[in-house]
């Protein structure tokens, strides 16, 4: 039974899977906890699973900040719970794709959203065409598109990189959909053909991103974030 291992989120892991929806009893940091809340019924299997694999990501997350998250052979100093949990990190399902940062030693790029732009997929309430969108960020009009990184600079100001690394960002909008709060190796300066000012909206948040502002939790949505452009002027501008 998960119910016997210790820590706040392998708590609530335990408490979910074990399917009691009353009151009960465990430990957390050696403390008692009671979940009074009534665990919300799945009639859907897969959203069951679902809410257990993001609970799993969440136990996974908290071990990481931690310090005590091995992907490789468990310590031998580690305790029952760390190589359980480790155990369940090599398992919990991850899609990997080209720059996410498992073989490059690079650190990551935090990205508050992101937006794919091409000649069929101009979002239409820009009012604006894809070849003119590129004449203005500066870059050619590849028929393969541009992928438009909503970031932040050295200053925490947001600023918009246009790379064209597809590959990547699919990647990133994959593992986003599922609520996977993922980011890529910080690019090379050959990696990105532009930088602007601001962001460049509509986006895809990340799920972190959606958690900020208050938009709901491990779910990623689209729509055009004012919240975190310090004042207008700091924002993309297309036109």
């Amino acid at each position: 039974m998960l119910v016997e291992l210790a820590g706040a989120g392998t708590a609530v892991l335990a408490t979910f899977v074990s399917g009691y929806c009353g009151r009960g009893t465990g430990t957390a940091d050696g403390k008692l906890w009671a979940m009074s809340d009534p665990i919300p019924a799945y009639e859907d299997e897969i959203d069951y699973l679902r809410q257990v694999e993001l609970l799993a990501q969440e136990v996974v997350a908290l071990a990481f900040d931690e310090g005590t998250l091995t992907h490789g052979p468990d310590p031998d100093d580690a305790t029952p719970l760390q190589r359980a949990i480790n155990a369940l990190a090599r398992k919990v399902r991850y899609y990997h794709f080209p720059g996410d940062g498992c073989l490059e030693e690079r650190p990551l790029l935090p990205l508050s959203g992101i937006v794919v732009v091409g000649p069929d997929s101009m979002p239409p309430e820009w009012g604006i065409e894809y070849a003119q969108l590129c004449a203005r960020l500066g870059v050619p009009a590849r028929a393969e598109g541009w992928a438009l990184w909503h970031a932040w600079d050295s200053k925490g100001l947001p600023h918009t990189l246009v790379t064209r690394h597809l590959a990547t960002t699919r990647g990133i909008l994959q593992n986003w959909s599922l609520g996977r709060d993922l980011y890529p190796v910080q690019p090379e300066r050959a990696q990105v053909a532009a930088v602007v000012r601001g962001w460049i909206g509509p986006a895809t948040l990340s799920p972190s991103h959606v958690e900020t502002v208050g938009l709901g939790k491990a779910l990623p949505t689209s729509g055009h974030d004012d919240s975190l452009s310090a004042a207008p002027e700091d924002r993309g501008k297309i036109v």
